[in-house]
């Protein structure tokens, strides 16, 4: 039998270009006018973990809020290094991704999701069971589990999956 196991998870963050960390310094700021923001297309796991965040957001926030936040998205990108590109760029202003890119940013700040509203991914890693190479397989699965493997992931951001 195939043994599914979660490794890691993995949350979204609010990354800000260099030229706006002034102006945004949490999700609040998103509805100011005149700010730029791009999200992932709502077809692509970080675009719908955005907006199962932006909803849980607006029940504190406010409906308003989350319309403003609608209203100042000026693109919906195919994937999440395409909204990192442009807020590296300072394309814009703003950028909803995850974490793990976050902590990357080498001219944009990260700023943190309220844990209340954040979505966690999780990343599931399994052997085939016809795997030809189920013994090496077997070893990665253990490696990724235990603490030298999961000391590895914190380091790129990720976060243990319980």
């Amino acid at each position: 039998k195939k043994e599914v196991h979660a490794f890691v998870s993995n949350e979204l963050a609010l990354l800000v270009s260099k030229s706006a960390a002034g102006k945004v310094a949490r999700l609040n700021d998103l509805q100011k006018p005149g700010l730029k923001i791009s999200m992932a297309a709502e077809k692509v796991p970080v675009g719908a973990y955005t907006r199962e965040m932006l909803k849980k957001a607006s029940v504190e926030l406010g409906e308003r809020w989350r319309t403003h936040v609608t209203a100042n998205t000026v693109s919906l990108e195919s994937n999440v290094s395409a909204v990192f590109s442009r807020v590296e760029m300072d394309e814009v202003d703003a950028g909803l991704v995850y974490r793990t890119d976050a902590i990357r940013a080498k001219t944009s700040v990260m700023r943190e999701i309220p844990k209340q509203w954040n979505v966690r991914a999780f990343y599931y890693v399994a052997v085939p069971k016809d795997s030809e190479n189920a013994l090496t397989g077997q070893k990665l699965v253990k490696f990724v589990l235990d603490k030298r493997g999961q000391e590895i992931l914190a380091k790129h951001g990720f976060k243990p999956p319980k």
